[in-house]
């Protein structure tokens, strides 16, 4: 397994994506907009991406930082990691299941860009 996506949350998604842009030197994949603006920037970690998101607002410290760790499956191993995952599974998009750990860190196993097997067609349900 190898990791797919960091997800960063912040009230500032152009001021932080900056910084990783500026900084640290890391290329602009996309941007996502929704009816409250800027929602997240995605930016190249090779491999992986780095998605800085909007926390919603109001955001204290505890609702910003470190948001999920993302890994890589394969779309054709999708349910075999929800049967293994069992209650550990706390939600799914068309891309990826998702977890917490006996901790309360959240993760996920995607497979983004590739739609699940039982999904292609029905367009996406979320990319993160």
């Amino acid at each position: 397994m190898a990791i797919h996506h960091l997800a960063l949350t912040t009230p500032d998604v152009e001021a932080l994506a900056g910084f990783y842009r500026e900084v640290l030197g890391l290329p602009e994949l996309t941007r996502h907009l929704d009816e409250g603006g800027l929602r997240s920037v995605w930016l190249d970690l090779s491999p992986g991406i780095l998605m800085v998101e909007r926390a919603s607002p109001p955001a204290s410290p505890s609702e910003t930082g470190w948001f999920l760790l993302a890994l890589t499956i394969e779309p054709g191993e999708r349910a075999a990691w929800k049967a293994r995952l069992g209650s550990a599974c706390t939600h799914e998009s068309g891309f990826t299941l998702y977890g917490v750990d006996p901790e309360g860190n959240r993760f996920g196993l995607s497979h983004y860009p590739e739609a699940a097997p039982s999904r292609r067609g029905s367009g996406p349900t979320g990319a993160s």
